[in-house]
């Protein structure tokens, strides 16, 4: 499950092959979500308000750098992780 990002000790990462819609994983501390790449909506999971405010904007900064690693991870090639 390649890492894309840390933020504050927020981690955002994906899984391979994972299903649709375009979407990352979220985990700090002890809560875990899943955020929609295209509108940056919670779709499951727990998150404080802060994190869940830097998340969302960080999604709107990074929503390219998503899509290509959602592309990269749907076809089983390494993608650019920051």
């Amino acid at each position: 499950m390649p890492t894309i990002a840390i933020i504050d000790g927020i981690v955002i990462l994906m899984y391979w092959d994972d299903h649709t819609p375009p979407h990352f994983h979220v985990m700090k501390d002890d809560f875990r979500a899943k955020f929609e790449i295209a509108t940056g909506q919670m779709l499951s999971g727990q998150l404080d308000r802060r994190s869940l405010r830097k998340v969302q904007e960080w999604t709107e900064l990074n929503r390219d750098l998503l899509m290509t690693a959602w592309d990269s991870c749907q076809t089983g090639k390494p993608g650019t992780t920051t």
